[in-house]
């Protein structure tokens, strides 16, 4: 990278909502730069959170572990048909609660 770019890309991120006169973006870690190693694991550990959620255990186990939708069945299709089932059942329970 050319020097000064992580910067220009950080305070894009900053100010790229103002003119919708929403505030500046703020950054943690007192705005430094965290190695990438540090990035990777929040990724896998949110990958992991998120399956047990959705009942995605490598097992095969159902949803009675993971994430329980009140009055629906247990879903028993594939990893892929399941999840998209789960996120129309929460989208319809979402707009249903809207009114």
């Amino acid at each position: 990278l050319l020097p000064g770019t992580l910067d220009l890309i950080r305070e894009w991120f900053r100010t790229y909502k103002i003119p919708d006169g929403k505030p500046p973006n703020k950054f943690a870690f007192e705005e430094r730069f965290l190695p990438a190693s540090f990035a990777h694991k929040i990724i896998h550990e949110t990958h992991e959170e998120w399956k047990h959620l959705v009942g995605a255990q490598e097992d095969g186990s159902d949803l009675s572990q993971g994430l329980f939708l009140p009055g629906k069945d247990k879903l028993n299709c594939s990893t892929v048909e399941r999840d998209t089932k789960i996120i129309r059942n929460l989208s319809e329970t979402n707009l249903a609660a809207m009114g």
